[in-house]
């Protein structure tokens, strides 16, 4: 299944896009969990809000009961004191709201929150025990301060889960502020049981005088950290509402209640009054702590409102990425299976032998457009190997004609040499026999000669029987020198026909010498071949997978030139077989006109014999036509006879060793032409 280059492709596209996917929803899940710690901070700046509203109520309650207590439960002081419960209660009752409705999954968080929620709720038996008059204005402080310490933990906790940094920018500066309205609100709180003292007893109470300005100095102390962690626009705010000519009443009654220890005059400040003037400013403070919460407030819920824009701007992109990268893909895949499918149809119709073709995609700089070109000169290369294929084709159909050509001359060769050999064979028989019949005749000539010696009474009978052995002889001797004359002419026909034969023996080398050059041409194209298959492989092999068919291709390729290859060595070992061959039959035929030379030779010894023969033979008539002429002269006629029949006996004998001769060249005739005609068959033959 993986083998197809369209699943390949397309699984190499699908690992990306996987890890789009994967990285996609990594990239959501975290974000999701970041909402899910983010997403509670809008609920849990409104619960802080709520505590600083608690905080607020109930430290205007704690400072109406101070003051009630502090004047003696008086009647005047109890229904502004009772419409403050109202207000506090109501605060609460919001506080519980949102705290019931909070989707806060935090369990450290829900249980801080619930502690919070009992601690606030702490204060209706702190009433009942102020309004059954058993706790003084030091237990109802304790009580109420132990309250409000448990909203700022709340707070504070609010602070510290804040994930944003944004969010703890906004909200980290209302920490300190609420601590510095509940420092405030002691203050206000003791400068009341302090005044309240003073005009019963007329003295300072130095106990809550100190008491006053420790909580003077914590107010001081946490504003200070308020302007130090507070951005720009906190501060702004807060000098806005410090603008209020109430801050600069309360902070020049805050000098004459701080020199009442050595003036004892509070410039007829009374507790009341200070109260209201203290209130006011505390509300100032409470209006800064309003704008920094409801700043935190806006900047969670921009925090939520971004986290889910991200949120969703992560989704819209991780889905457009997919589909554009999915487009992207498929586009680039058909692409690529069209080009491949086209290179395809291409290297199918040149396989099945259709190379007129044009091959594509050839400029292309990519791996494309390399394949296209090796393509093209695999086709190239293809046109060249059949072009060489119809050149080696027409030169082996030279080769047969040369080769018919050449056992046509060599079939006319042997049979000329054949009949030259059988005329030879029959010539030497024939002078052989002549000689014999000569020395015969000599021998018989001999006998009577010496019968003509002893009888001189038989001269005439024996003259006439010489003179008729002579005519025979003389007869003979023509026919020995006619025949000696045709086995020149022979000779002389052979040697010229040998000769013929070295000539196309020689031309025959000379076409074997040039069939060397063509099968030097062709190996040289092979060995082109081979380095352009080579080549084509190594392309094929840059190309990685996508040339592996290709490289088979090269393959077969290199495998025909290198069979090309061995085929000229074959070629070129034969023909070199046949050039030695070529050259053993031109020393065989130039030994064959040696040897007709000495046929000649041997011919011309048997012809000057003859001649001499001939001319002994006219002796011998004239001899015995002497001797028919007069008997008187006999006896010395037969010496001469004698010594002339002699000198025939010797003649013939050397006739009959120059046939013998001539009989041995023959035969080496014939053994060189047939070792000539084998080697040159054989030849044919591989």
């Amino acid at each position: 299944m993986f083998q197809r280059i369209k699943i390949q492709v397309l699984s190499l596209a699908l690992i990306p896009l996987l890890a789009v996917v994967v990285f996609a929803g990594v990239a959501l899940g975290e974000k999701y969990v970041e909402l899910s710690r983010h997403a509670y901070m809008p609920s849990l700046t409104r619960i802080a809000e709520d505590a600083g509203n608690v905080i607020h109520e109930l430290q205007k309650e704690r400072g109406l009961t101070v003051a009630w207590i502090n004047s003696d439960y008086e009647e005047a002081n109890v229904s502004e004191l009772k419409q403050q419960r109202s207000s506090t209660d109501s605060i609460i009752a919001v506080f519980d709201g949102h705290l019931a409705t909070a989707d806060i999954s935090d369990k450290y968080l829900l249980k801080e929150l619930n502690h919070v929620a009992q601690a606030v709720h702490e204060v209706e038996n702190v009433r009942k025990k102020v309004d059954s008059k058993t706790f003084d204005v030091i237990a109802v402080t304790k009580k109420y301060s132990s309250e409000i310490k448990e909203l700022i933990h709340l707070i504070g906790i609010s602070v510290e889960a804040s994930p944003s940094p944004m969010i703890s920018a906004e909200l980290l500066p209302y920490l300190p502020l609420i601590e510095a309205k509940e420092s405030g609100g002691l203050e206000r709180a003791k400068v009341v049981t302090l005044l309240s003292s003073f005009e019963k007893n007329k003295t300072v109470d130095l106990d809550l005088y100190k008491d006053m300005l420790v909580w003077y100095g914590g107010e001081k102390a946490y504003l200070d950290e308020f302007k130090a962690i507070a951005l720009k626009d906190h501060k702004k705010i807060y000098e806005s509402e410090m603008q209020n000519p109430i801050v600069a009443k309360v902070q020049e009654w805050r000098k004459l209640i701080q020199d009442l220890p050595s003036t004892e005059d509070p410039k007829v400040i009374t507790a009341s009054e200070w109260f209201a003037a203290s209130t006011e400013r505390l509300d100032a403070l409470k209006n800064v702590s309003d704008e920094l919460i409801h700043r935190a407030e806006a900047a969670a819920d921009a925090d939520i409102a971004g986290l889910k824009n991200h949120i969703a701007i992560l989704a819209v992109v991780s889905v457009v990425v997919f589909l554009i990268s999915s487009a992207i893909v498929f586009v680039q895949l058909r692409s690529v299976i069209g080009i491949l499918a086209k290179q395809k149809t291409i290297v199918s119709e040149m396989s099945q032998g259709n190379l007129e073709v044009k091959v594509p995609f050839q400029s292309r700089p990519d791996e494309i457009g390399e394949i296209a070109r090796a393509t093209e000169v695999f086709r190239s290369n293809m046109l060249q190997q059949k072009k060489l294929e119809a050149d080696a084709a027409k030169a082996r159909e030279a080769d047969a004609e040369r080769q018919a050509y050449l056992e046509s001359l060599i079939q006319g060769f042997e049979a000329s040499v054949q009949s030259v050999q059988g005329q030879l064979e029959n010539e030497t028989r024939s002078v052989g026999q002549v000689a014999q019949q000569m020395v015969t005749i000599a021998q018989e000539a001999s006998g009577r000669a010496s019968a003509a010696q002893s009888s001189t009474g038989e001269a005439s009978t024996s003259v006439q029987t010489v003179a008729s052995a002579a005519t025979e002889l003389a007869a003979s001797i023509k026919e020995i020198s006619r025949q000696s004359m045709t086995a020149n002419e022979i000779s002389t026909t052979a040697s010229e026909r040998a000769q013929a034969t070295d000539r196309d023996v020689s031309s025959l080398a000379d076409s074997a010498d040039k069939i060397g050059e063509v099968v030097e041409m062709i190996r040289a194209i092979a060995e082109q071949t081979n380095l352009l298959a080579l080549n084509a492989t190594i392309e094929a092999a840059r190309a990685g997978d996508a040339g592996k068919g290709f490289a088979v291709v090269a393959a077969e390729v290199k495998e025909l030139s290198q069979q090309t290859a061995r085929a000229t060595d074959e070629i070129s070992s034969q023909i070199g077989g046949i050039q030695g061959s070529t050259k053993g039959a031109v020393e065989a035929i130039r030994e064959i006109v040696g040897h007709i030379s000495q046929v000649q030779e041997v011919t011309g010894a048997i012809a000057a014999a003859v001649e001499e023969q001939e001319a002994a033979t006219g002796e011998i008539s004239h001899s015995i036509n002497i001797a028919a002429s007069g008997s008187s002269s006999a006896s010395e006629n037969v010496v001469g006879v004698t010594e002339a029949i002699s000198q025939t006996q010797q003649q013939t004998s050397d006739v009959s060793q120059s046939a013998d001769r001539l009989s041995e060249a023959a035969g080496d005739l014939n053994s060189a032409v047939n070792q000539f005609l084998s080697s040159v068959r054989a030849n044919q033959a591989a």
